[in-house]
């Protein structure tokens, strides 16, 4: 069904006892006002089968059968930050560190390793390059915030047109 409508995709294919948090990933087009559809076409699709609540997912939809997450599959680079108020400011350990009006980190500081920016879970330069020590960067509109996995939605964007969060009873 994804394949048909042209819908970027990954689903998990092994065979395996271990509870898993997820067996797919929709990576919807551009355009918010197709997302709706794509949640009532998804739910139509795994309604008979049962669900697990996924840390960091929110459940969408009439069922709360379909979970999303904001998020950026692109590696934020400084090229994609221009015209946003983003300077060096130092370092921090062996990272340059970033400053300005655009970093929305929460005090978190916004470093960079070659062309990678991500923030660091502490104040001090991270051990490793690794999600038990960073989150990585992302670009919301004029905001660069951290991707945290653990949040649906760290950002704060409002949700597409038509998607409704799903209440649990």
């Amino acid at each position: 069904m994804l394949r048909s409508w042209n819908i970027s995709h990954k689903f998990d294919s092994s065979n395996t006892q271990d509870p898993i948090d997820k067996f797919l990933t929709v990576y919807p087009p551009e355009d918010e006002e197709d997302w709706e559809l794509i949640v009532k076409m998804l739910e139509g699709a795994v309604g008979s089968f049962a669900t697990v609540d996924v840390a960091g997912d929110m459940p969408v939809g009439e069922t709360g059968k379909v979970n999303m997450r904001h998020g950026q599959n692109t590696t934020l680079t400084l090229d994609m930050l221009k015209g946003l108020d983003v300077k060096e400011g130092g370092s921090l350990g062996s990272y340059k560190q970033y400053v300005g009006s655009a970093v929305h980190g929460g005090s978190l500081p916004l470093l960079i390793n070659g062309q990678t920016m991500f923030f660091s879970k502490t104040m001090d330069a991270p051990a490793l390059l690794n999600p038990q020590y960073i989150y990585m960067a992302i670009l919301v509109g004029d905001r660069i915030v951290p991707d945290k996995r653990e949040e649906p939605n760290p950002a704060k964007v409002p949700l597409p047109p038509g998607i409704k969060a799903f209440e649990r009873q």
